[in-house]
């Protein structure tokens, strides 16, 4: 059989942050299968208020200040979904999605619901309780959106299946990833 390339697909609104990932790119030996996105990932596309911390703290950059870092300044970014840029790049085949922006994780989830009901791939994601309360997004609303997508929900790096809102919470104390997997690819 043919062997299939892998490509990548890294969405990045951070001027703080993006001069750096851009370098990372064309530094690559896998550039060519590298695409990146210049915008911030949500449930809505279009311009949004996007606030930056100093550049030793550009890893807390997001949409909503989330107080882990003290915010500098607040600059307007373009906005897209996963959806969009998905169906723009000929609905490719998506096998994994790793997504951290900062508590809007369930925003950027609810923004690729067909990129998710059809490739049905493994999602990684923080999932932090200061970054939560910054967008009201309740911890156990993860479960909720597992349960309709039709994912188990697992805690990392152990690997343990979360049932209920209170091994959710348990777990919270423990790390901040967690991983979607659609029912029967386990």
């Amino acid at each position: 059989l043919p062997r299939r390339s892998s490509a990548l697909i890294s969405f990045e609104p951070s001027p703080n942050v993006l001069p750096y990932l851009q370098r990372t790119v064309k530094e690559s030996a896998y550039r060519e299968r590298w695409t990146l996105v210049p915008k911030a990932v949500s449930v809505q596309s279009g311009k949004v208020t996007f606030t930056l911390s100093d550049q030793t703290n550009s890893v807390y950059d997001s949409i909503r200040p989330t107080n882990r870092a003290a915010s500098v300044k607040q600059v307007e970014v373009e906005m897209t979904t996963v959806d969009e840029t998905w169906r723009a790049l000929g609905s490719p085949s998506v096998s994994v999605i790793k997504c951290d922006v900062e508590g809007a994780e369930l925003d950027v989830l609810r923004g690729a619901l067909e990129c998710l009901r059809t490739e049905r791939p493994t999602i990684l994601l923080e999932w932090n309780a200061t970054n939560l309360a910054a967008y009201g997004c309740a911890h156990g609303s993860l479960l909720d959106f597992a349960r309709e997508e039709k994912c188990k929900l697992f805690s990392v790096p152990r690997l343990v299946e979360l049932h209920s809102v209170q091994e959710l919470d348990l777990h919270m104390m423990l790390t901040e990833s967690f991983l979607l997997v659609p029912a029967g690819s386990d």
